[in-house]
């Protein structure tokens, strides 16, 4: 009886007197009593309440905080994400785009409000994503999606197909934004090909992709040994996925980026 009488408010008084000292503890109340609406409160735990308590008092004002993960019994080829903004929402006109160029296509999408007594309301963005075929999602790659996302919101990076990168060939936003670099290099030389078709051709050979970047890297080993062994083995391991590489111009793209690096 006293479980199906207890309240969510009840359930996140508790929560908070567990994680915070008393004090701290009834300032939180005080100011998230009624900041939960019923289609929170519906949805989520005082589990998840209190981490968005967290996250509300940490928050900057234009800063944004991402996080992608497994919910238990979703399908492998689902991922869900969770996006949290103060102020205002972020619109789908901005946050579809940079999903899609990660790799993923939206299929669920909903926004909740919490209303906090003081201070900018919290919106968070729970959304359901579709992972195309033959991607892998893991604790790493949840860890590189989080930082590429937020390096697109702070300007730090771009929002196009190099981003997908990060997820099918395991990079982080750094070195996709070397490929694109290179890309951009290479339509200065007069290659035949879009920016779009370049990124397109990494993309249908990520494993290429993530070996131009590893000898990129080998060729700044501090230790000249390490150096020339790195470089050895990169050459080796591109030139074999070269061969296996069936499209014409993707193997002709390919090649150009190995020249340059």
């Amino acid at each position: 009886i006293r479980t199906i009488v207890r309240t969510f408010e009840d359930d996140l008084s508790a929560a908070l007197n567990a994680a915070y000292p008393p004090d701290r503890a009834a300032e939180l109340s005080r100011r998230y009593s009624g900041a939960f609406g019923s289609d929170y409160r519906a949805a989520f735990s005082a589990a998840d309440a209190l981490a968005d308590i967290d996250l509300a008092e940490t928050l900057g004002p234009d800063a944004i905080e991402a996080r992608f993960f497994w919910r238990p019994g979703m399908p492998e080829s689902e991922v869900a994400l969770r996006l949290h903004h103060l102020g205002e929402p972020i619109m789908l006109s901005r946050r579809v785009p940079l999903l899609e160029n990660l790799g993923f296509s939206v299929i669920d999408e909903r926004t909740y409000c919490i209303a906090r007594a003081e201070g900018h309301p919290l919106f968070v963005h729970d959304m359901i994503l579709s992972l195309r075929a033959g991607l892998a999602f893991d604790q790493q790659a949840a860890k590189r999606l989080r930082q590429a996302v937020l390096a697109v919101w702070r300007d730090r990076a771009e929002s196009d197909g190099f981003n997908a990168l990060v997820l099918s060939a395991g990079l982080d936003w750094r070195k996709a934004a070397l490929l694109r670099t290179i890309a951009r290099y290479l339509r200065q030389t007069d290659i035949p090909y879009s920016i779009d078709y370049l990124w397109g051709a990494l993309q249908r050979n990520p494993t290429v992709a993530a070996l131009l970047t590893a000898r990129f890297a080998a060729r700044f080993a501090p230790d000249v040994r390490q150096r020339d062994r790195a470089e050895h083995k990169a050459d080796r391991e591109i030139a074999a996925a070269l061969e296996k590489v069936q499209s014409l111009d993707d193997d002709t793209i390919l090649r150009a980026f190995r020249q340059v690096i």
